[in-house]
């Protein structure tokens, strides 16, 4: 799993302590080989490149072909372009999108990844309903777009209530973090149709 942290610009890093909630949970679990953190470099056109080269890095150095990614605010606004512009082989079994900030993504859709959804692709997007970079009703809209009775795992959406973009409660953070180790881990042992 490769866990991507938020705008290196604005104080994000691999220490952030939404990505250390996830980190925690990922290594409690037995179905997760093993997690990749890193910090993005400052040149923000190199951002997916970066990405890309590390679920390579950890594809040749575990031997694990498959791979999920959990990606917070930037770093899920990178991993959804991975989800919709990359060659990775093979794609992507799961993905989580916490807090993606479609404030600064003029035209976000999701749409293009309905055949790696059709594949299996578990998707989760998670966010507050009081965040002030990822308003509730566009990622609901968002989330619409991607309904479709045929797909094997549908689309998870997830407002926790009460919680703005940082899950600075603590009460907020945990979940955020339980349902994005949930949805990987669900993932990782195959068992994508069990409930949440």
């Amino acid at each position: 799993v490769v866990v991507l942290h938020p705008h290196p610009h604005m104080g994000g890093d691999m220490m952030n302590p939404t990505v250390e909630a996830v980190l925690q949970g990922l290594w409690r679990e037995p179905t997760v080989a093993a997690t990749l953190r890193f910090n993005f470099g400052h040149d923000l056109s190199q951002s997916l490149n970066e990405a890309q080269a590390a679920v390579a890095f950890l594809q040749k150095e575990t031997g694990i072909p498959s791979w999920a990614g959990v990606g917070y605010s930037y770093g899920a606004a990178i991993l959804s372009e991975m989800l919709l512009k990359s060659a990775l082989e093979p794609p992507a079994s799961g993905a989580v999108l916490l807090a993606p900030p479609l404030s600064m993504l003029p035209g976000f859709s999701l749409a293009s990844t309905r055949p790696q959804l059709a594949g299996g692709l578990a998707l989760a997007l998670i966010a507050g309903n009081r965040d002030e970079y990822c308003d509730a009703q566009q990622l609901r809209e968002v989330h619409e777009e991607l309904q479709d009775p045929s797909l094997p795992q549908p689309p998870l959406l997830e407002l926790i209530d009460g919680c703005d973009h940082f899950f600075g409660q603590p009460r907020h953070l945990a979940a955020a973090a339980d349902l994005a180790v949930k949805v990987v881990t669900r993932c990782a042992a195959g068992r994508l149709q069990a409930p949440l």
